[in-house]
């Protein structure tokens, strides 16, 4: 008598379509499923594949674990990297970096050979990444490169873009430029120690 009490008190909630409603129904969520899973199977891969997302595994000893360019880990080793060794004794605007003694400008390159000119074979221009062995010490502020634009840095009154690959003395670009202990930027046409490494 209980049961038929508990019974009488619950309520119903009948829903009422019809089987082409149901069926057509069915029908869509099957296509969604196919259209994600056929999304996510056609070339180019919308997204990275696990192996690019994940830190690789096994770097060997001397080696660390290293975010490339391209958003790839990799296991870089500590020699691909050099270690500050001064700035240069003259200073240059952003297209002084790359100028050549007998006019023209090859960019990056000059840069290097003003650091190798001056601090010996294998010295260079340091990059951002050099900096992971520690961090520069310069007496005065010094160019470095990042081989990064961006002209979309809102707090920044100049387009980052190592001076236009070292070719540019505008107010309008700018560089990194490590100063005080940090990392800083400098518009290009500010004369400038380069920051040297090996």
């Amino acid at each position: 008598m209980k049961q038929k009490k508990q019974n009488k008190n619950m309520k119903r909630i009948q829903i009422n379509i019809s089987n082409k409603t149901f069926y057509t129904f069915v029908a869509i969520i099957i296509l969604v499923v196919l259209a994600v899973v056929v999304y996510a199977q056609v070339t180019p891969n919308p997204g990275h594949p696990v192996s690019q997302i994940a830190p690789p595994s096994g770097c060997a000893a001397g080696e660390i674990v290293f975010l490339g360019s391209e958003g790839e880990w990799d296991c870089v080793a500590f020699k691909e990297f050099k270690q500050y060794v001064g700035s240069t004794s003259a200073t240059y605007t952003g297209s002084g970096v790359g100028q050549i003694s007998g006019g023209g400008n090859i960019g990056y390159g000059e840069g290097d050979a003003k650091c190798a000119a001056e601090f010996g074979a294998g010295a260079r221009m340091c990059t951002g990444a050099d900096f992971v062995l520690g961090r520069p010490n310069p007496v005065i502020p010094s160019w470095y490169s990042l081989f990064y634009a961006d002209d979309e840095i809102d707090y920044l009154p100049v387009e980052m873009n190592d001076c236009s690959g070292w070719r540019s003395a505008s107010s309008s670009f700018g560089g990194p430029v490590w100063d005080n202990g940090e990392p800083t930027y400098s518009a290009c046409n500010v004369a400038r120690a380069i920051a040297c490494c090996r």
